[in-house]
């Protein structure tokens, strides 16, 4: 079989499991700390598809599909820390102003990551092998 081919079957796998696992979420959302990991599990999902949208892509779709991308990293990271801290008792209840402090940073990665040279990322170029689009080269910026 093809490189291109497994590495897409391969997300197309992680998409799924990741979906039951929203699904799951979903069901159990009433729990604590269920709707950080639904978050979690649903800014997973957008990181891995992102992958595979960006694989697929011209290099200049995959330079926009790299800063959305970059949003969904801080937003699993930030839900799955969370998460974990309200499962542990070590988070009780967020006001909307401290949870909204917990995920300006992702918020702004992201807004940083469309700016070159002065943002997130310095300079990135793609390449392609197997018909697929990769980030062959990336330097990142002070902001990251």
């Amino acid at each position: 079989m093809r490189p291109q081919v497994n590495y897409l079957l391969l997300i197309v796998v992680v998409l799924v499991l990741l979906g039951a696992t929203v699904g799951y979420a979903w069901r159990h959302r009433r729990a604590p700390g269920a709707l950080h990991f639904l978050a979690f599990s649903g800014a997973a999902w957008a990181w891995a598809f992102l992958v595979a949208a960006m694989a697929l892509a011209d290099p200049v779709s995959a330079r926009v599909l790299l800063s959305v991308k970059y949003l969904a990293i801080g937003l699993a990271t930030t839900s799955s820390f969370l998460f974990i801290a309200q499962r542990t008792g070590r988070l009780t209840r967020l006001s909307r102003s401290q949870l909204a402090a917990f995920f300006a940073i992702p918020v702004l990665g992201h807004v940083a990551s469309y700016r070159d040279d002065a943002g997130m990322v310095s300079n990135v170029s793609f390449g392609e092998a197997y018909e697929l689009t990769h980030v062959a080269a990336i330097s990142f910026g002070p902001v990251y």
